[in-house]
């Protein structure tokens, strides 16, 4: 497709999207809202929030109808504001539970919004460029500050007969795969390249040298590995489909949003404050800080 058309799309689907959205909300508006519900403001970000040395985090409760206002700005909320960090779209744990006899009618409106979310996550990925930096690029020229993890990730809705519900937060690492000493050095070597138009080419030339240098004197390893912090996130983990003996289903969601429970009354677990627990791991020092590169 050609630019203008990808770019005409983008701006079309999101505007359908968000009507199918402010429909769903439109019936959680004037649903009755059982006095258990509650969601969880976080804290602004800040670079601590993906660090090792990670700071306390105190959730701000908000209950009830307080609780519904802020969802429901929340779920249309795709704009980037201030010097908020657009790949950390904002997260808002919480769980709102609500009486309603459109129960069905909202679940099939929840599963038609997050087909939505998937399709127009899906076009930007086939469509709007090969690389991240592309496809950021073209969807800033459609939707300018637009978030578009925002966008994509779906609406949370209790399955039926949910009983259970609780939070826990993860900090974990990605890691990347196990690759020979030649690898990182063509890797340097790429990004220098990559790095010589720059303004700061000199200071790029500097760097390299240096990691290079660092990685040919890690002589004790021939392979290595990146492995990365990942944001601190709170996470919902869910009970229900009781059976009369006791056994149970459960599953777990990463709490971006609050979660719509309907017509259940599950027994609820407040959001603790994360502690600010460091990962701990008996690994060595970073070969490489920049790229968190570390003996396999």
């Amino acid at each position: 497709m050609q630019k203008v058309a990808v770019i005409r799309k983008i701006r079309a689907d999101l505007h359908y999207l968000q009507v199918h959205i402010g429909e769903a909300l439109t019936l959680l508006k004037d649903a009755q809202l059982q006095p258990c519900s509650a969601v969880y403001e976080l804290p602004r970000l800040t670079q601590e929030n993906i660090a090792e040395h990670a700071p306390t985090i105190l959730p701000n409760p908000l209950f009830n109808e307080q609780a519904r206002q802020r969802f429901l700005h929340h779920a249309l909320d795709f704009t980037l504001k201030g010097n908020h960090p657009g790949v950390m779209a904002r997260r808002l744990p919480g769980c709102l539970c609500f009486s309603t006899p459109h129960d069905q009618e909202l679940r099939e409106r929840v599963a038609h919004v997050n087909q939505l979310k998937s399709e127009f996550d899906t076009f930007i990925q086939h469509h709007a460029g090969k690389n991240p930096d592309q496809r950021f690029e073209l969807v800033s020229q459609a939707v300018p500050l637009l978030i578009r993890k925002a966008v994509s990730r779906n609406l949370l809705l209790a399955p039926q007969d949910t009983f259970s519900l609780s939070y826990s937060w993860s900090h974990s690492t990605s890691r990347s795969a196990i690759q020979p000493r030649q690898y990182w050095h063509e890797k340097l070597d790429r990004t220098l390249q990559s790095k010589l138009s720059d303004v700061n080419a000199s200071n790029w030339v500097k760097m390299i040298e240096q990691e290079k240098k660092a990685l040919a004197n890690a002589n004790d390893s021939e392979y290595f590995r990146t492995i990365r912090p990942l944001r601190i996130t709170p996470i919902v983990n869910l009970k229900y489909n009781r059976g009369q003996n006791g056994e149970f289903n459960k599953t777990t969601m990463i709490a971006h949003s609050p979660v719509i429970v309907l017509n259940d009354r599950p027994k609820l677990s407040p959001l603790k404050p994360y502690t600010g627990k460091r990962i701990r791991d008996a690994r060595a020092g970073p070969v490489i800080a920049r790229l968190h590169l570390y003996r396999a």
